[in-house]
């Protein structure tokens, strides 16, 4: 696995850490769905593709940023927006679900699924900083 990770570079290797760990918790979700409801799974996997989407384009937004066109700098920009508006849509689907009493999708396990990513670029951000 070692060997993997150091043939990829810094964004893929966060991009796949963070892969393992959503895919690793939807693991731990799965006796939940059995006894409890699949509301909880559907919830982290949709949190999940939101969130590795969302870095994606947050990788796409720094490159384009360090690009030199003016033109490309602006379409990075708005990648913020859509990164929040993705997120927003996620919350939205799963909470109006709830409202209207179908709850298919569980709101707090979308939410949670945005964490990840959140936690594993918070780790590499601290170790590159006790790096420099």
């Amino acid at each position: 696995m070692r060997k993997f990770l150091k043939k990829l570079d810094e964004n893929q290797q966060v991009l796949f850490i963070t892969a393992v760990c959503i895919f690793i918790g939807a693991l731990i979700f799965v006796p939940f769905c059995f006894f409890y409801n699949t509301n909880l799974l559907y919830g982290w996997l949709l949190g999940g593709v939101i969130s590795l989407t969302a870095y994606a384009l947050l990788v796409k937004q720094i490159n384009d940023m360090a690009a030199g066109d003016d033109r490309v700098r602006v379409r990075a920009a708005g990648l913020y927006f859509v990164r929040l508006g993705l997120y927003a849509i996620g919350l939205g689907i799963a909470g109006y679900l709830y409202y209207i009493n179908k709850p298919y999708i569980n709101l707090f396990t979308v939410f949670a699924a945005y964490m990840p990513i959140r936690i594993v670029v918070m780790f590499y951000k601290n170790r590159w900083k006790k790096k420099v």
